[in-house]
């Protein structure tokens, strides 16, 4: 028999770390370390570890029970009970039946058998409240983590996921393993006297109170986790220590309870089984707990729940549901992310909404379509679910369809609600036993088409069938719309030149249903990263497509997205705000000091880029404006002004290399102004973002960092790049020196090849130059405007030096600062001299260089390439960085440092203001 300090010899081998799903051996350890003593003598060193590494994952098998594993006897109980293979004990009686067993061996007196149903009922009791049965975890864990979804730093998803499971903290001596023991100590429970219909009772009740105690937690437990693997935050390790240590002692101090009352029942003659009034009893706790569950006890939900406002008019409704016992739900389990990401997505874009409680729609019928338009519901399966029933929410909408409201029903392998979307039901077809239009090799690399304004496309990155999970995006149905149907096309998926039909809405546009892989995150953008996987929103292609057909659904809102923000002229009291549409058509700018905005700019001529200057309030703080273009129309936005005390500018470059740089990030620094060193994209000559297109890609990868603050580039060779730059000067100009793409897209002062802007309030000037890759003037190589000493440009940077109104001088560049200094004989080094500062984005690292006291910089988001050192070098890096100035209104000084994209200062440089003349 087994003494205590064998078993914690035994509970100190090896364990199965490379298992997925090895947090259960962890809660069998637990348990084993608290056990009876008059229980743990019973054991063999065999039968425990039998009991951790077999037992314990014993229901996560879909095979039989055998006689030779539990006995003739037991085979046959469970049998009776109708379980038919051991997954079966996960469900409300087979936890019951799994208890009988346990009751049954105590009787028995068999050791062997003991252990076994022991650590059998310990797995079904963790799965209750296990993290990765959370939506949230749950998607992290079988979708991102194989998917490698980026993380802001160098991290991905799939380095997270082993966090995901208890067994990363249980076992964990920096303080893991100790607050999964305290949590068992807080949380300890005992046996209460309770008789066999009690027991009965709570266990069947487990799969409920699992889902609610992990509810508030599960969210915590990803936000630690990714901030812990993605930054080291020491506060992210302890918040999942924390969290995850409360859900693995959830079914701990239960097993020990259920063990201890299984012990005493076991000398009666109490018979443990499921009756007619103990599932009555059952099924009324479990519905009162079902109506009684607030929305926003779930954490993934709590966040971003509105409700619907008496003044509210026109909003967008997206329907939620509770998260209940596994995966069970009326809408599908993997239809809550989805949502989330589809609210959080609205508040990020302002759209006007409210979020709805499904339970709420079923007891009170659906709101006024006066005050919600249209109504999202993201349903990947639609079964009745304990009192919540589908012909009831069918008959709602149907209604609501009828006063007027609109319904995107977005879908997965389950149906539709008949009444409501009958005019979809004959055209819907899929093949028997099929998860996709398309066998699963074929769907990634398919392409998804929308039929919306510039017939957007995307090829299928990863893969939908992810190794395990029930949040696979899955959804078979072709939609094949007979002769006389008045279905119009949404999405078409193209896959080995086969077109399918997969999303519609009606003629009226009154109905649309979506496939749901076309809103799903992370399908068809790999390289962006995602700056809180706690937070889930929809992707740039994912966002598009829900949003264009809202705009489709809903006339006179289809939402202006791609918006940026320059300065045209040299004159602070005006900025250019700009914008595309897919068709042409006039401009307008709404604007003013308030939210509220009062005056307009408007150009009628149709365009698809808009670029509208606006005049300013020179004593306002923030301004805030909004673009319209016939029929569409962005949310109100807004940006500062350069009247605070403070200016803090930022200055990257080389973006087009670093495409998955989070740029968000620069956010946090709350500019008054971003510029560039150049080369803002890769080329002109990508395949689906060939030439202001490539610029268009760079607006999207940060909407709201542009948006919301003036953005003043500078051209780097890569600008203007027509064709590959090849291995010699070819017969063509690979180059565009004039620009046009760039221009075009970029309104900026004088030529906007090269510009002055200054800011008088700071004393600040800014002076851009076309210079790069100088040596290759004359070939067709050439990048950039002549910059010799008897150049236009040169002489035009000489008088813009020389003038003395500023205290403050930045010169912007493309090329090595030591080619610069020295080239044509050193022509440039004496104007240099007259400004402050000189910062350029040639090479792909960060750089001070310290010539006779006069800084020069070499900045870039792409810190991993080449070293080739300024002869004069002061510091340098090898991190992915930034510049950021600060200056403070009538200081002597100014500041520049070198940020990494954490935020983390990695040198500062103190400017003194130039002297008089």
């Amino acid at each position: 028999m087994l003494s205590r300090f064998a078993l914690l010899f035994i509970l100190l081998l090896p364990r199965l770390a490379a298992a997925w799903g090895a947090g259960h051996d962890d809660v069998m350890r637990a348990v084993l370390e608290r056990l009876p003593e008059e229980v743990l003598a019973k054991f063999t060193p065999e039968i425990v570890k039998e009991a951790i590494h077999e037992d314990s994952h014993y229901p996560d098998s879909f095979q039989p029970f055998l006689p030779g594993e539990v006995g003739e006897a037991a085979v046959a109980a469970l049998q009776k009970a109708g379980l038919k293979v051991r997954y079966d004990l996960h469900h409300d009686y087979g936890r019951v039946a799994s208890f009988a067993m346990l009751v049954a061996a105590f009787r028995e007196d068999d050791a062997a058998h003991i252990a076994h149903w022991i650590a059998s009922h310990s797995h079904v009791i963790a799965d209750m409240a296990a993290c990765n049965h959370d939506p949230i975890v749950h998607s992290a864990t079988y979708g991102w983590g194989p998917w490698k979804v980026k993380l802001p730093h160098d991290a991905d998803m799939s380095r997270v996921a082993p966090l995901l499971d208890l067994a990363g903290s249980a076992h964990d001596t920096a303080g893991g393993a100790e607050a999964f023991a305290s949590a068992i100590d807080r949380l300890m429970l005992h046996d209460d006297g309770r008789d066999g219909l009690q027991q009965v009772h709570e266990i069947m009740l487990y799969g409920h109170e699992g889902a609610r105690f992990c509810s508030p937690r599960g969210v915590k437990v990803l936000q630690g986790a990714a901030a812990w693997i993605d930054a080291q935050d020491l506060n992210g390790r302890e918040l999942l220590w924390q969290t995850i240590g409360e859900l693995g002692a959830w079914a701990v101090v239960r097993t020990l309870r259920d063990v201890e009352v299984a012990m005493r029942l076991a000398k009666t003659d109490t018979v443990i089984e499921r009756t007619p009034a103990t599932d009555t009893a059952a099924k009324a706790a479990i519905e009162t707990l079902m109506r009684e569950r607030r929305l926003d006890e779930d954490a993934l939900f709590a966040p971003i729940l509105r409700d619907l406002q008496p003044a509210d008019k026109d909003v967008i409704g997206v329907v939620l549901e509770p998260t209940w016992d596994m995966n069970d739900a009326m809408l599908g389990f993997s239809s809550r992310v989805q949502s989330a990401a589809t609210v959080r997505t609205l508040q990020k874009l302002n759209r006007p909404h409210a979020t709805f409680d499904v339970r709420r729609l079923l007891e009170e019928g659906m709101p006024s379509p006066k005050q919600v338009a249209l109504m999202v519901i993201v349903a990947t399966s639609f079964n009745n679910y304990h009192w919540m029933k589908t012909d009831v929410l069918d008959s709602a909408l149907s209604d609501y369809v009828t006063r007027g409201g609109r319904v995107l029903w977005i879908m997965g392998n389950g149906t539709l609600p008949r009444k409501t979307f009958a005019s979809f039901t004959s055209a819907l077809k899929r093949t028997e036993k099929t998860t996709l239009p398309v066998p699963g090799k074929r769907f990634v690399g398919s392409k998804l088409i929308a039929h919306l304004p510039g017939n957007p496309s995307w090829q299928i990155l990863n893969t939908p069938e992810t190794p395990a999970g029930w949040q696979r995006p899955l959804c078979a149905w072709r939609i094949e719309p007979q002769t006389s149907s008045d279905l119009e096309p949404l999405i078409t998926l193209e896959s080995e030149g086969a077109k399918y039909l997969v999303g519609a809405c009606t003629a009226d546009h009154k109905l649309a249903l979506l496939p749901i892989y076309a809103v799903t995150p992370h399908l068809m953008q790999k390289d962006r990263p995602v700056a809180s996987p706690a937070e889930p929103e929809l992707d740039e292609p994912s966002a598009k497509v829900l949003m264009g057909v809202i705009g489709k659904m809903m006339p006179g809102s289809a939402p202006i997205e791609r918006i940026w923000l320059t300065h045209s002229s040299n004159d602070v009291r005006r900025i250019t705000i700009n914008w595309e549409t897919a068709l042409p058509g006039p401009s307008k700018v709404e604007y003013g000091t308030t939210s509220a905005l009062g005056k307009e700019t408007v150009a009628d001529a149709p365009v698809t880029l808009h670029h509208v200057e606006i005049a300013l309030d020179p004593i306002a703080a923030v301004h805030h404006y909004r673009v319209r273009s016939g029929e569409e129309v962005s949310s109100v936005h807004s940006f500062k002004s350069y009247s605070d005390g403070e200016l803090r500018a930022v200055i990257f470059a080389d973006r087009g290399y670093a495409r998955d740089r989070d740029l968000t990030l620069l956010l946090k620094e709350d500019p008054h102004l971003v510029l560039t060193c150049g080369d803002n994209v890769a080329s002109l000559h990508e395949k689906g973002i060939e030439g202001t297109k490539a610029f268009s890609a760079l607006i999207d990868s940060a909407p709201e960092l542009f948006r919301s603050t003036p953005f003043m580039p500078i051209l780097g060779n890569h600008d203007r790049e027509l064709t590959p730059r090849g291995p010699k000067p070819p017969l063509h100009p690979v180059y565009d020196v004039e620009a046009t793409a760039y221009r075009e897209f970029f309104p900026l002062p004088d030529e906007g090849w090269k510009w002055r802007f200054d800011i008088p309030a700071f004393g600040l000037r800014f002076l851009a130059l076309d210079a790069s890759h100088v040596k290759d003037q004359g070939t067709t190589w050439q990048t950039n405007h002549p910059v010799t000493g008897d150049s236009p440009q040169h002489q035009w940077y000489a008088r813009e030096v020389a003038k003395t109104d500023a205290s403050f001088v930045i010169t912007l560049n493309n090329e090595q600062n030591a080619m610069m200094r020295g080239y044509d004989k050193g022509a440039w080094l004496p104007l240099f001299r007259q400004s402050s500062a000189v910062i350029t984005g040639f090479g792909y690292f960060g750089e001070r260089a310290e010539v006779d006291g006069f800084p020069y910089f070499n900045t870039c988001l792409k810190g991993d390439g080449d070293l080739y050192k300024d002869p004069k070098s002061a510091f340098v890096t090898r991190e992915d960085n930034y510049v950021l100035l600060t200056l403070t209104k009538d200081a002597p000084t100014m500041k520049i440092q070198f940020k990494n994209l954490r935020g983390e200062v990695l040198d500062t440089r103190e400017i003194q203001g130039r002297l008089g003349p």
